[in-house]
């Protein structure tokens, strides 16, 4: 490409020459040699071309005016150069924007522009009768307010805080776009008539979709609850609207949890929904201060944060219709609950029952060492070189080794985590260390045995009823 563009510019050095001195005849082939050798460029590909050669014999002339010939010469590599930057320059400029782009498609970037468009189209469909549900009104007439983006919500269409009534609350809602996401009616194919279910259709609808999603059977009394946005709905119009909403709603695998899972407080509450929006109480970052932060106050904070993060994870385990996994293990996702005494998981999309994190670690894919073999933090065992289930570790070796001591690059610590601090005692980092790798950093990821967790626990409580006594 270089060389083609060099000749380019050396025919309009030639063109310009022979213009200039239209009655010279060149007869001696070696000056164009001469040009391609002060370039630095290999002469053999130029001279392909017969129109270069013949006006290259035409202008013999340039050997009595070098310094024309210089000045032109050093435009030329002038021009060569800037183009280069300009195409670097360029490149660089279209990589930014697409990397910008990329950012806000995924959700790790947005925009309150993003927010207010949403809500508008959402109350614009509300006016026209298209949605339904508790939050339209207050919504749409102004008594939400102090509305504001969320960045890292990958999963989700948009994600927002505001205020309602003087309560903070979080709205969210999934992607429009998913390819698996289907609509509760079927169309008429000649009339064009969406064709809704019967009530008793719809609960074996969601009674599929439970199953296919958690991989649970909801009972009936968790069925009459799904299959309805509030209690009563009498208008029988409306009631094909909610279904509407309702199943869209449904399909996204947070809304679905906190419908599934609210008796076990493990989600924020749900507070109301409009359309593919729903709301839940807005839950506060666990974490007190930075965790660059060392003060007392701080590290009081970070061990009674760590209580409720190992409360939360007796609940996952124990008090839910089925074995819960956190497969996106960051501090980031675990909040406070509304009233600040239980610890919640904000980010519900990571949230899956045992079996489902069994068949997405060891999914049968491909693999070379164990390490290949994970979903986000769901890690399972590679062997014959193939990811086979179950799941090989458990939440508390996720939690220790991502969230108590930290995140790791190239085996260094990046970033420390809650309980990787000074005023932590030798037991405790050494307790750390084996709960976060109870075989080794090698090999396959074990789950925390359940000696290892009791230790824990016993140990951060005591320490927590040790600064209770000194406070």
């Amino acid at each position: 490409m270089l060389e083609k563009g060099v000749a380019s510019i050396c025919q309009s050095i030639v063109i310009v020459l022979v213009q200039k001195w239209p009655e010279i005849c060149l007869h001696d082939e070696g000056v164009f040699q001469r040009i391609c050798s002060y370039m630095r460029m290999p002469s053999a590909a130029l001279l392909d071309s017969r129109l270069v050669r013949r006006l290259a014999l035409q202008v013999s002339i340039m050997l009595r005016d070098r310094q024309a010939v210089m000045v032109l010469l050093r435009r030329m590599v002038l021009s060569l150069y800037r183009r280069r930057y300009c195409l670097l320059f360029c490149g660089v400029l279209v990589g930014a924007f697409a990397t910008l782009y990329g950012l806000f498609v995924y959700g790790v970037v947005c925009s309150n522009v993003q927010v207010w468009k949403h809500v508008h189209e959402i109350c614009k469909q509300y006016k026209d009768g298209e949605v339904v549900g508790n939050m339209c009104h207050p919504l749409c007439e102004g008594r939400v307010h102090s509305l504001s983006c969320q960045p890292l919500h990958s999963g989700k269409e948009v994600v927002f805080s505001a205020v309602l009534d003087g309560v903070p609350l979080v709205f969210k809602s999934s992607r429009r776009n998913l390819h698996t996401r289907t609509e509760v009616y079927a169309e008429d194919s000649n009339s064009g008539r969406h064709l809704y279910p019967s009530e008793d259709e719809f609960v074996k609808m969601v009674a599929t979709l439970v199953e296919n999603e958690l991989n649970v059977s909801a009972t009936e009394d968790q069925l009459s609850k799904l299959i309805h946005l509030a209690p009563v709905t009498p208008d029988p119009d409306l009631r094909l609207t909610e279904m509407k909403d309702l199943w869209r709603l449904l399909q996204d695998h947070e809304y679905l949890g906190v419908r599934m899972f609210s008796e076990q407080e493990i989600l924020p509450t749900l507070i109301g929904s409009c359309g593919d929006v729903f709301a839940v109480d807005f839950a506060e970052p666990l974490a007190g201060g930075g965790l660059w932060e060392h003060e007392d106050e701080v590290w009081s904070d970070r061990l009674r944060s760590a209580v409720l993060i190992l409360e939360l994870l007796e609940r996952l385990e124990t008090t839910a219709p089925a074995p819960l996994r956190l497969c996106d293990v960051r501090l980031n996702h675990l909040g406070r609950s509304f009233d600040g005494a239980k610890a919640v998981v904000l980010d519900g999309d990571s949230l899956v029952t045992q079996s489902v994190a069994d068949t997405l670690a060891g999914d049968g894919s491909m693999c070379l060492d164990h390490a290949d073999c994970h979903f986000f933090d769901c890690h399972a065992a590679c062997e014959d070189s193939v990811c086979v289930p179950p799941s090989s570790n458990n939440n508390l070796q996720a939690i220790c080794e991502k969230v108590f001591l930290g995140a790791k690059w190239g085996g260094a610590l990046v970033m420390p985590g809650l309980l990787a601090s000074p005023h932590a005692s030798p037991a405790l980092a050494a307790l750390l260390r084996l709960c976060a790798h109870p075989h080794g950093e090698e090999g396959v990821k074990h789950g925390t045995p359940d000696d290892i967790r009791d230790r824990l626990v016993a140990t951060v409580e005591e320490m927590v009823y040790e600064l209770d006594l000194n406070a």
